[in-house]
């Protein structure tokens, strides 16, 4: 995966939080994504991050949002 993919994918991100997009609602966990080799695992994974740390930096210094997100059980 090239940088500038990733870079477009930061930015959505930020534009999703500022959409008002929750934390959970990030595309690429939804994606249907054939992973056939673990180069592709890794893309994929690397996708999930990029969008999900853009949309954390977007939210960085909003406690009410953050408290939120840590009350999720996900187990």
């Amino acid at each position: 995966m090239q940088a500038s993919d990733l870079a477009g994918i930061h930015r959505r991100g930020s534009e999703s939080h500022r959409a008002g997009l929750s934390f959970h609602e990030n595309p690429f966990y939804f994606a249907d994504v054939p992973i056939t080799t673990p180069e592709n695992l890794l893309d994929w994974h690397d996708c999930c991050l990029s969008w999900a740390s853009a949309w954390l930096t977007e939210d960085t210094g909003r406690d009410k949002a953050v408290r939120a997100l840590l009350q999720v059980k996900y187990w």
